[in-house]
C-alpha cells in the first residue's frame, strides 16, 4: 500500500479550501489597509488620501487584487509614499498612482513604470501622459528594441516635453526601422539627435531617418548621424588601471659601531 498519492490529493484539497476560505480584497481596500499601518499620514490626511484615489480610481479600485494587480500594489504604495515626501495634494498623487496602476495592468515593467511616476511629482505631467510613456516602453520592448534604447526615448520625452502624440510618432518611426533591418542604436541616434537639435518635427525627423538609412544601405555606406550623448550611447568606464605590486625593498645592512675614540696621549 502506497499512501503519499492519497495524502498528495488531501493537502491539494485542503490549500484549495484555504485559498477559498481567505478574503479576497479589491484594490481600494488593500490601498487602505496598507495605509492604515503607516504612522506617516494622521487619519484626517488618510482619509482625504483615500477619498482622492477612491474618486480618481472610480470603477478600477473595485477590481480584485491578483495577478498583475497584485505586482502593481507594491508600486502603488511607494508612488503614494513619495507623493507624501513631495508634500504633493491628495488629488495629484491619486493622479500619478492611477497611472502606475494603469501602466501595470497593461504589462508596463514595475522599474520603469516607478522611474517615470516619479518623475511626475517634479513636474506637473498629467497622469494619461505618464501611463502612455510606460506603455511605449513596454511596446517598444516587445517589437525587439533594446531596453536602453526605449528607455532613452521616455528619458528624451521627459526632458524635452513631447506630447503623448509626438511621443507616439518617434516610437513608430523606431519599430518601423528596427523591421528594416536597421540597427536599433543608430536608428534611434538620427532621430534623438535630430529631436535634441530642434529645428523639425517628429513626422519629419521620422522620414529624414527612413530616407537616409535607405539611401546609406543602397550606397554601401554607414549612415550620417548626429552628435547624441544618449543614454544608451554613454561612453564606457575607463579600463582599471593595474599597477605591478611594490617590491619589498632589502633591508639596510647594520650600520658600523662607531670607532673607539683616541685615548689621552702618553707622556715619556
Amino acid at each position: 500500500m502506497r499512501p503519499f498519492p492519497r495524502l498528495s490529493a488531501l493537502l491539494l484539497l485542503v490549500c484549495a479550501a484555504s485559498a477559498q476560505a481567505a478574503p479576497r480584497r479589491n484594490v481600494l481596500e488593500t490601498l487602505s489597509a496598507a495605509l492604515a499601518s503607516d504612522r506617516a499620514y494622521s487619519a484626517a490626511e488618510r482619509a482625504q488620501l483615500m477619498e482622492a484615489i477612491k474618486t480618481r480610481f472610480a470603477d478600477y479600485g473595485f477590481e480584485v487584487v491578483d495577478g498583475r494587480r497584485a505586482a502593481a500594489i507594491p508600486v502603488l504604495l511607494d508612488v503614494i509614499t513619495e507623493g507624501s515626501f513631495d508634500q504633493a495634494p491628495p488629488q495629484r498623487v491619486a493622479d500619478v498612482a492611477f497611472a502606475a496602476y494603469q501602466a501595470m495592468a497593461r504589462g508596463a515593467p514595475a522599474e520603469e513604470v516607478q522611474g517615470i511616476a516619479l518623475y511626475g511629482y517634479q513636474k506637473s505631467i498629467p497622469g494619461d501622459t505618464i501611463a502612455a510613456w510606460a506603455n511605449g516602453y513596454r511596446q517598444l520592448v516587445n517589437d525587439h528594441v533594446p531596453d536602453a534604447v526605449a528607455a532613452d526615448l521616455v528619458n528624451l520625452a521627459m526632458t524635452k516635453n513631447l506630447s503623448v502624440s509626438d511621443f507616439d510618432t518617434l516610437k513608430w518611426a523606431l519599430v518601423s526601422g528596427v523591421k528594416e533591418g536597421y540597427p536599433a542604436k543608430d536608428y534611434a541616434q538620427f532621430m534623438f539627435g535630430r529631436v535634441a537639435a530642434g529645428g523639425a518635427g517628429p513626422g519629419e525627423i521620422s522620414a529624414e531617418a527612413k530616407a537616409e538609412f535607405r539611401r546609406a544601405r543602397a550606397e554601401g555606406r554607414r549612415p550620417r548621424l548626429p552628435a547624441y550623448s544618449g543614454v544608451f550611447n554613454a561612453p564606457p568606464p575607463p579600463p582599471p588601471v593595474y599597477r605591478a605590486p611594490l617590491q619589498a625593498r632589502p633591508a639596510p645592512a647594520p650600520a658600523a659601531p662607531p670607532a673607539p675614540s683616541p685615548g689621552p696621549a702618553e707622556t715619556l
